[in-house]
């Protein structure tokens, strides 16, 4: 009999082949014979001084509308999986007579069309930014300063902890001080691996290896994603490539993996929340606001310090030929009041180059949720209300306005992964996006499905291992299975608004009811032993400070390109093995310089939820 984890590879794979999209007969090389080039980019390091270096985005049209080439242009980028063919990319080098937006347009389009002459195709410039001057490296001495102040803080506490120079009872400042010594992680670094022993009620270890494997998703599918969106010079292998079945099911794995992350939140917050009210009678208002102050006091931290200390010194680093878009759009974004905007955790409300870390958009969902689910579970226990049908209710509500949502806006279930949105950037800031992935309902059945099995989890905490083994089995393999072939084809736009709100439910549920029966022995086997492995739950610890920091390392990737690169397998799971082990080295050493003394310092100046004594006396 086959293991449930290779029933669903198995079935999700066979139904992908079946309804893949209808391929085109050009193949190989031909189509960089047959069609425009879709990208080129002249020599940065030729271009004169004075000289404006600018990427240029056009719209290619036909002389003869009903000439062959255009048909199999329009053909070829009907497929979620192609670029968008009538539409070129030229990075070009332009002279300073041509300053202003009508004369750059002229240059643009009079040179592109002496390429396309025999194509019988002219062209129309729609958007171009320039590589812009970042100013002196003396503009950003403060942040540097700051950077250099905090490593210098971080040396000389963990010199003045490693050679006892607090004393028996050290003062409040020696006490702040040494919240930045490294000793307090080298000290209890052995018991990182003493895993076993845990507490099950305490730590899900599974929800661990989870967290971790899923900021590893994330890191290779943002890597993909600036990969596809540079200068190519060989995109049809990039086109063949995700004509794979195995690798469209990954991409649109890539995509619902984030909700692993609100499950998880929304269940630990609800195992807490009942375990308090259990142990203490109540769950008040006190207890409301110190665990959301908590969770603020966490996450602020390391938000404060990528955008404050290290985004504004990396737009100087970074800015090149190859990244001119994303570049002047996050810079405009960093340097307005906008950057604020992460500290309310609005993000998601704005499109993607309107805020500065673009990653955020995730970490406000989960605030907001955060801080619904405490005020939903208040309210539930206050006044001894069904959570269950509270919950179902809750759902039904969710279900019907996301779908509402995306009827009343057009969307199209192929907005979820299009080749055709990554050839340049300005796709990607579609306000659409926030019906099929940044927005509120988008993704607030998953926070739901966490405070049921939260819930769920809670009432049977004294139950080592259910009986129902063979029903969790079947409910797991359903629930991913029809998850990843709701988006094995496209659908007309009433079908999408009401199959598209099922589909991250159901990967939620089957991701829930995953973490379940690992926790309770129910599942077994290689996928057990991985996700509870002591090297990933070291390894998971690091996960948030990885999930922030990652951004800035992946965008950064080949931004001074001079040419445009070519794409190889080989070459591109190479990258993905760099991006994986630099974003985790970037994380780790975060977590140690920032998030570890945060942690310190809260729990030295915060009250706590529960006082020491209980703590000890439990």
């Amino acid at each position: 009999m086959l293991k449930w984890w290779s029933l669903v590879f198995f079935i999700t794979l066979l139904g992908k082949s079946s309804f893949s999209h209808q391929k085109t007969g050009i193949r190989g090389n031909s189509i960089d014979d047959k069609f425009p080039n879709l990208y080129e980019m002249e020599d940065y390091y030729s271009c004169p001084p004075g000289y404006s270096f600018c990427t240029i985005n056009m719209k290619l049209i036909p002389q003869d509308g009903k000439s062959d080439i255009w048909k199999e242009l329009e053909s070829w980028s009907v497929s979620d999986f192609h670029y968008n063919r009538t539409v070129v990319h030229r990075t070009l080098c332009i002279p300073p007579c041509f300053r202003n937006g009508s004369q750059l347009k002229h240059f643009a389009e009079s040179k592109v069309n002496k390429e396309l002459e025999a194509y019988n195709l002219t062209t129309q410039m729609f958007s171009y930014d320039c590589l812009k001057h970042q100013g002196d490296l003396n503009d950003f001495m403060p942040h540097l300063s700051m950077f250099t102040l905090h490593l210098g803080l971080i040396v000389v506490a963990t010199l003045y902890h490693l050679y006892g120079g607090s004393g028996d009872k050290p003062n409040i400042v020696q006490k702040i001080v040494l919240c930045f010594s490294l000793m307090h992680f080298i000290r209890n670094f052995s018991k990182a691996f003493k895993t076993e022993n845990l507490d099950t009620f305490k730590k899900i270890k599974c929800m661990d290896g989870g967290r971790l494997l899923s900021a590893i998703f994330v890191i290779i599918g943002h890597a993909f994603l600036m990969i596809t969106s540079k200068q190519i010079k060989n995109p049809n292998e990039v086109e063949q490539f995700f004509e794979w079945p195995i690798i469209q099911v990954l991409s649109k794995f890539t995509l619902v993996i984030i909700q692993i992350y609100f499950v998880i939140s929304s269940w630990l917050l609800t195992r807490q929340i009942l375990n308090l009210h259990f142990l203490e009678g109540e769950f008040s208002i006190r207890h409301c606001i110190l665990t959301f102050v908590h969770r603020i006091a966490k996450i602020w931290p390391p938000m404060i310090y990528i955008i404050f200390v290290i985004i504004p010194p990396s737009f100087y680093f970074l800015n090149g030929p190859a990244g001119i878009e994303i570049t002047n759009r996050l810079k405009e974004a960093c340097t307005s009041s906008r950057k604020f905007w992460s500290f309310l955790h609005v993000t998601n409300l704005f499109r993607n180059f309107d805020v500065c870390h673009v990653g955020f958009w995730s970490l406000s969902l989960d605030t907001q949720y955060y801080l619904i689910n405490i005020i939903f579970l208040y309210i539930t226990l206050k006044y001894k209300i069904d959570i269950k049908k509270s919950l179902a209710i809750l759902f039904v509500m969710t279900y019907f306005i996301w779908a509402f949502q995306m009827y009343s806006n057009n969307i199209r279930l192929s907005m979820w992964m299009s080749m055709k949105l990554l050839g340049y950037f300005s796709a990607l800031n579609k306000p659409e996006f926030s019906y099929i992935y940044f927005g509120f309902f988008v993704n607030y059945a998953s926070s739901l499905v966490g405070i049921l099995f939260g819930y769920i989890d809670f009432q049977t905490r004294n139950i080592k291992r259910p009986v129902a083994s063979k029903k969790i089995y079947r409910l797991i393999t359903i629930s991913l299975v029809f998850s990843f072939l709701l988006h094995s084809r496209n659908y007309s736009v009433l079908a999408t608004s009401l199959l598209c709100p099922i589909l991250k439910i159901s990967f939620s549920l089957g991701v829930g009811l995953t973490f379940y029966g690992i926790s309770r022995n129910i599942i077994r086997g290689p996928l057990k032993w991985v996700l509870e492995h002591k090297y990933v739950q070291v390894l998971a610890s690091f996960s948030y400070a990885v999930y922030l920091f990652h951004f800035l390392w992946v965008i950064s990737r080949g931004a001074h390109n001079s040419s445009v690169l070519e794409f190889t397998l080989l070459g591109m799971l190479w990258i993905f093995v760099q991006d994986c082990v630099m974003c985790f080295a970037i994380g780790i050493f975060a977590t140690l310089t920032i998030s570890i003394p945060s942690l310190l310092l809260e729990y030295m100046f915060l009250p706590q939820i529960r006082s020491k004594k209980q703590e000890k006396e439990e």
